[in-house]
């Protein structure tokens, strides 16, 4: 992204490139998010930005939320991109092997494994790719996953 600073001003460079970052980050979180314009400009004036410029932001902020939530939606999962998933419960053979040459008779052993699939679409002006991700989990792991998913989601409830 390119930044100009005015000639005039005492700031540098990196401190207008931060600036810029601060702002951006502010109105792509706060659409990600769900944020409306009011609660916007107080948290902004609560943080300490003087009224006139959290007014400003919220300006910018109100007429391009539209476009900005739909520029989420079409870029990532936070905002609901194009996103399939799948779920099969297979099993697998952990039973049998060779003793000395010789098919060792015994009972199959089939243990139960779950296999989660995740499909996303990107699309660029000219093609659409698909990408799969296949995952297989015990019964164990996937009550594992299932717990820290949990756990990492109330963290990020908890900080908004």
């Amino acid at each position: 992204m390119f930044v100009r600073c005015p000639t005039e001003s005492y700031y540098g460079e990196c401190e207008c490139s931060a600036g810029v970052a601060a702002v951006r980050w502010v109105l792509v979180s706060g659409a990600g998010a769900g944020v409306g314009a009011a609660v916007l400009d107080s948290e902004l004036q609560q943080l300490g930005l003087p009224r006139e410029h959290a007014a400003a932001i919220t300006r910018v902020y109100t007429t391009h939320l539209p476009a900005l939530t739909q520029h989420l939606k079409d870029t990532s999962l936070r905002a609901g991109g194009e996103t399939e998933f799948d779920c099969h419960v297979v099993g697998v053979d952990v039973s049998g092997g060779e003793v000395e040459g010789k098919q060792q008779q015994q009972q199959v052993e089939v243990k139960p494994m779950i296999q989660l699939t995740v499909q996303e679409k990107e699309h660029s002006p000219t093609t659409t790719t698909t990408t799969a991700t296949t995952l297989t989990l015990t019964p164990t792991q996937l009550n594992a996953l299932v717990q820290e998913l949990g756990e990492a989601r109330q963290l990020m409830e908890s900080m908004h």
